[in-house]
């Protein structure tokens, strides 16, 4: 991110995110400017990952008014795809 508004808007974004985000007990738990990607065509600019108590936290949180207004302003200066995974219920799987 070069642009100096897009930095701004990023920066004000990921203050109020965090603390909304601590409000319904979660929290980012990987932030990452550089991710490498070893296969495929995804190649994100950026890389987060949040942890949440439960699904019906995240899906709750991002369809939330408080969220929507931050969200907006996320999307001024970046694209994104939002994944949710359930790793209580996720399979591991021994790759060994």
């Amino acid at each position: 991110m070069t642009d100096p508004a897009a930095v701004e808007s990023f920066q004000e974004y990921a203050a109020r995110t965090t603390a909304l985000l601590a409000e319904v007990g979660a929290s980012v738990k990987v932030f990452d400017q550089n991710p490498r990607v070893l296969e495929g065509d995804w190649h994100p600019a950026a890389l987060v990952i949040q942890q949440y108590p439960d699904l019906e936290t995240v899906e709750r949180f991002h369809r939330s008014e408080a969220y929507a207004p931050l969200r907006a302003l996320r999307d001024r200066f970046s694209r994104n795809n939002v994944v949710a995974v359930d790793a209580s219920s996720a399979t591991v799987a021994d790759v060994s």
